[in-house]
C-alpha cells in the first residue's frame, strides 16, 4: 500500500490515504453525468482518509443510500459515498501526481448516451445490477 495525496482545485481541501486499489470505474448514471458534466470516474476506497480543512467539504444527499461531496470554496467534486457501507468512490483525477490507474469497470452502462464510447475493454454493469447489489448490502 502506498500513501497518496489529493486536493481540490483551489487547494483549500487536501487529503491523504493509503491505497491498495488502483482500479478506476466510470459511472454513466444520469445523476453522475449531471453532477460531473460527463461520466464520473472514480477509485473505490474503504479505508481511512485524513482530511485537512474538512469543514469546507459540503455533502449533498443524492439518494437514500448515497451522498456526494465537494469543496464549498471552488466546487471540485471530491467523492461519492455509499452511506450503508462507508465505501468511498473518490474522483480519480484529483490525486497529485496522477495515479497509475487501471480503467476496468463501467456502471449504469445502459444509461450511457450513444454519443461517446470508451476504447478500454471493461466489465460492464447495468442499473439493475447496481440496484440489486445495493439492496443485497442493506
Amino acid at each position: 500500500m502506498a500513501n497518496h495525496t489529493a486536493s481540490c482545485l483551489c487547494g483549500k481541501i487536501t487529503f491523504s490515504l493509503e491505497l491498495e486499489n488502483y482500479s478506476m470505474s466510470a459511472c454513466h448514471c444520469h445523476t453522475c453525468r449531471q453532477w460531473n458534466a460527463g461520466p464520473l470516474m472514480t477509485i473505490m476506497h474503504t479505508g481511512k482518509i485524513h482530511f485537512h480543512n474538512k469543514e469546507l467539504i459540503t455533502h449533498y444527499q443524492s439518494s437514500e443510500w448515497a451522498e456526494r461531496a465537494f469543496c464549498s470554496a471552488c466546487g471540485t467534486h471530491l467523492y461519492y459515498r455509499l452511506k450503508h457501507s462507508g465505501r468511498y468512490y473518490i474522483a480519480a483525477w484529483i490525486f497529485k501526481p496522477p495515479l497509475p490507474l487501471d480503467f476496468n469497470l463501467q456502471v449504469y452502462i445502459d444509461n450511457k448516451p450513444d454519443c461517446y464510447t470508451f476504447a478500454n475493454q471493461t466489465h460492464n454493469m447495468t442499473e439493475a445490477d447496481i440496484l440489486q447489489m445495493i439492496e443485497d448490502k442493506n
